[in-house]
């Protein structure tokens, strides 16, 4: 007996899973791999599946769309883990010489590193600006007067 669920694009409607189609267990495999490697043609090889069929899916299972982006954002954050260590740390390079000595130097892509810095600026300088007591106080009463206003709107409606 087939299973049978909702899905949902433009139009929720429910389908029939055929046999050896999209099933539970490839969507996982898809969505595990696509987390590791942010490639779809390669997570949909490793899931057994066609780029076309996981396309297609994604276009009629709104909840597959959403662990497609969760999927994608996770392999963003890794991949910029994976820049940030190479830029703080560098990576190994292996010279061997003409007469057979072999030298290791350390690189840092400093490019990489000035772009991490210029893209985590604001965030990293709003951690560090913690207000004062004063300032959060100032805060409060900003927010008070602001949801008063709303209230206030709200009733003259």
């Amino acid at each position: 007996m087939a299973k049978t669920g909702l899905t949902g694009g433009k139009v929720p409607r429910v389908t029939r899973a055929r046999k050896g189609a999209f099933d539970a267990a490839k969507q996982e495999a898809f969505l595990a791999e696509l987390a590791a490697t942010c490639n779809v043609s390669l997570a949909a090889k490793r899931a057994g599946v066609t780029t076309g069929c996981v396309y297609e899916h994604k276009a009629r299972d709104a909840a597959f769309r959403a662990r497609w982006a969760d999927a994608l954002a996770e392999a963003y954050r890794n991949l910029e883990l994976m820049m940030l260590e190479r830029a703080m740390n560098g990576t190994v390079k292996t010279v061997t010489k003409h007469d057979g000595t072999i030298d290791r130097t350390h690189e840092y892509p400093n490019a990489i590193a000035l772009t991490l810095l210029r893209l985590h600026r604001d965030s990293a300088a709003a951690a560090d600006d913690v207000p004062d007591e004063e300032d959060a106080e100032a805060l409060r009463a900003e927010i008070a007067r602001r949801i008063e206003r709303i209230r206030q709107m709200r009733r003259q409606k």
